[in-house]
């Protein structure tokens, strides 16, 4: 089988392939300089699990292209693809997790959290005591898990603890648009936003 990059300088085909790809010493250009649609292919032609090498390579940019490309069915956003990509970034590390977060729209980080946590501004809605509460590092937002699926759960939980410790302000940004944003203004908000941005 053909990869779809056939006219790409990124012709991976194989995971052995990747693996001598990944020695050349323009492999980091080559990969920064694709598309993100050239790179997405390669990794579901390859396998997503088999790819893990590649993904300290591509850009925040490319990131967000992946999930645009990946996690929605019409104007619906599908959680189960969102959380392999996440957990893929989680495998490679903590610097690779900041980098895809940092990459997806901050709307959509939003809406996967919407159904995982409920958010509390301390100051305004009184966090309830006796429950286990995770607080922002500014304590302004105090956040309480809440679905009963551990795996969106634990993934929600590590994308928080990558954002208060690495880039506590987009954590803010993001825990502020759970708590005053419904779930419908959220999806809409990021189907929205992934619509201008595969129309450039």
């Amino acid at each position: 089988m053909l990869s779809p990059l056939v006219g790409s300088t990124l012709r991976v085909e194989s995971k052995d392939a990747l693996e001598e790809f990944l020695t050349r010493p323009d492999a980091a250009h080559v990969v920064k300089t694709a598309s993100f649609e050239e790179v997405f292919f390669t990794i579901k032609h390859i396998g997503l699990a088999d790819s893990l090498d590649l993904l300290p390579l591509v850009s925040g940019k490319q990131v967000r292209g992946f999930i645009d490309l990946d996690c929605w069915r019409k104007d619906t956003f599908v959680r189960k693809p969102f959380m392999e990509w996440v957990a893929a970034f989680i495998q490679a590390g903590a610097e690779e997790t900041m980098k895809a977060i940092s990459g997806i729209d901050d709307t959509l980080t939003a809406l996967f959290l919407k159904d995982l946590v409920k958010v509390y501004e301390v100051e305004r809605d009184d966090p309830p005591t006796g429950t286990q509460l995770i607080f922002t590092p500014d304590n302004r937002f105090a956040v309480e898990p809440v679905e009963e699926d551990r795996e969106p759960t634990t993934i929600g939980m590590l994308i928080l603890d990558a954002l208060f410790k690495y880039n506590p302000a987009l954590g803010t940004q993001v825990l502020a648009k759970v708590r005053y944003n419904t779930r419908t203004e959220l999806e809409e908000g990021a189907y929205d936003n992934k619509n201008r941005r595969l129309e450039v």
